[in-house]
């Protein structure tokens, strides 16, 4: 019985799958494990990015509130002086303040 040309290539195909499919089959939990493995481990870190974000900001907005809550009474001391309230009295913005 003589082979025909087309039989080679169909053997060979059947040999790539025969051997192929089970492979992948074998492989296939390793992947999905892996990709959610990966899932897992890049919401975790976008968790305590998150955390970290919100307690710089916390943190900013605390000194910020301090900060301004030193400048409003450096001014409210600065507008008790007698120099500042001449001033006001005789709209003078710059002379009063220097007496």
């Amino acid at each position: 019985m003589k082979s025909t040309p087309t039989s080679a290539p169909v053997s060979s195909v059947l040999r790539i799958v025969s051997w192929g499919l089970p492979l992948m089959l074998a492989m296939l939990p390793i992947g999905l494990l892996s990709v959610y493995s990966y899932q897992i481990a890049s919401e975790s870190v976008r968790d305590i990015i998150r955390a970290e974000d919100l307690s710089a900001t916390g943190g900013i907005g605390i000194l910020l509130q301090e900060d301004l809550g030193k400048t409003v009474a450096l001014a409210e001391a600065f507008a008790a002086t007698t120099g500042t309230m001449k001033a006001l009295e005789d709209d003078d913005t710059f002379h009063s303040r220097l007496a």
